[in-house]
């Protein structure tokens, strides 16, 4: 719904297809640079926190966005502005919540959560894009991120109900010099670079959901690697 608003906002705004690929644009770019960063935090604090901070955050921003093109306070500054937010937002939220599936089941189910998880979420990818086409069409493009913001919401009291275990996977390198978080992020990369054969398979895959259920065992569902691997997603984009 959200991709649906902003791309056709930003048409009726600018009538640029230049526009439109930037704008589109800043969802990747702040996967590669706030992903491994992401990543290293969620391990250390929790990922249903991080995704519920998250979530606070994307929500505050749709209601921005509503309440300026609602006002025809809206330039395609601050839409791309605010389109970066959201960028940033969903480097932290995305695979947050992904990463979370590991953290409620046990390891003998976890192959049919993740199949679930990723159903609905290409269930979602599918309906979401029709609601936000008609609310747009019907409703206008103010209520159509104000739905969407609403939407944010709903998940979020959603979430505050949800069981997610939180055991830290991120621990502190006495051998190291740099700093805790930075030396998680450092760890991450030496990973990612000895398993670029993994990263490849695993993101290359047109099918992600059967992909998920052959991660790597040294992957042991650590959000710190799985963001690695988007960031790595984010270069096969561009």
């Amino acid at each position: 719904m959200f991709r649906v608003a902003l791309g056709w906002f930003t048409w009726e705004l600018t009538h640029s297809p230049t526009w439109l690929g930037v704008i589109a644009f800043t969802s990747l770019v702040p996967i590669l640079i706030f992903g491994p960063i992401a990543g290293a935090l969620a391990d250390r604090i929790g990922h249903k926190r991080v995704a519920m901070t998250s979530m606070l955050v994307a929500c505050a921003n749709a209601f921005l966005m509503a309440f300026l093109i609602h006002m025809d306070l809206m330039s395609i500054w601050v839409l791309f502005a605010t389109a970066t937010v959201q960028g940033v937002v969903v480097s932290f939220d995305f695979p947050a919540r992904q990463s979370m599936v590991s953290d409620m089941v046990e390891r003998p189910e976890l192959a049919a959560a993740i199949a679930f998880n990723m159903s609905t979420f290409h269930v979602g990818s599918f309906i979401g894009p029709i609601l936000g086409g008609f609310i747009v069409k019907d409703a206008g493009m103010a209520v159509a991120f104000l739905v969407y913001g609403l939407t944010i919401i709903w998940f979020f009291f959603a979430l505050m109900f949800v069981n997610v275990r939180f055991e830290p996977k991120s621990q502190p390198d006495e051998d190291s010099q740099l700093p805790s978080l930075l030396n998680d992020i450092v760890v991450g990369l030496q990973y990612l670079l000895h398993h670029i054969g993994d990263s490849l398979l695993y993101h290359c895959s047109k099918n992600r959901a059967p992909a998920a259920r052959f991660r790597p065992p040294a992957y042991k569902g650590r959000f710190f690697y799985y963001n690695f691997f988007l960031t790595f997603l984010a270069f096969k984009y561009l």
